[in-house]
């Protein structure tokens, strides 16, 4: 996180009801100055933080590697995900693991001003490989991607596990014009 303390409670409180879903929760902060790591700390989530340096994927790395669990769940500020998914988190890691694979897709709701906007993924849906096994690692400075996985799966919309990634356009925006900064 970085600077997100309009996102942060309500992702902080989506998560911890659901804490028996997780071995760990825990936040990388990329040098908030807002008052995001007070309203996380004051939540009782546990902060890490580390320098965000313009390469997206070097900052998931270092989560990951921080993080000390086999299996990890990744989500963004303005994300939140659904109660099927986080409490059938475990069930979903050992199917996974019994099928020998490492890496999960997750369809992504992308919201707009509270309207659904088409994905570009297969039935118009964005996925999101974010839950993953730790020997999986990340690519890219700007729209990472995982890699180093053997084998992955994609969850199904219609069972209830997805993400909501909800923002206003203006968010939107700024975010596309910051990403249109960083250098590959």
């Amino acid at each position: 996180m970085l600077d997100e303390i309009d996102y942060a409670q309500r992702w902080a409180k989506s998560v911890l009801r659901f804490s028996g879903s997780f071995d760990r929760i825990q936040v990388i902060d990329g040098g908030s100055k807002d008052g995001t790591l007070e309203k996380l700390r004051e939540l009782g989530i546990e902060v890490v933080s580390h320098s965000f340096e313009n390469h997206f994927a070097d900052q998931r790395n270092f989560g990951c590697e921080q993080i000390g669990t086999d299996w990890i769940l990744e989500l963004d500020a303005d994300e939140i995900a659904s109660s099927p998914l986080l409490g059938g988190l475990r069930a979903i890691v050992a199917d996974t693991e019994r099928a020998g694979m490492d890496c999960v897709g997750i369809p992504r709701l992308n919201l707009i001003d509270d309207k659904l906007t088409e994905g570009p993924g297969h039935k118009r849906l964005d996925y999101q490989y974010r839950l993953h096994h730790r020997s999986c690692h990340w690519r890219g400075a700007v729209h990472e991607e995982i890699a180093d996985y053997r084998a992955r799966r994609e969850l199904h919309i219609v069972e209830g596990q997805y993400i909501i990634h909800d923002k206003s356009s203006a968010r939107h925006a700024a975010r596309n014009q910051y990403y249109q900064t960083i250098r590959p």
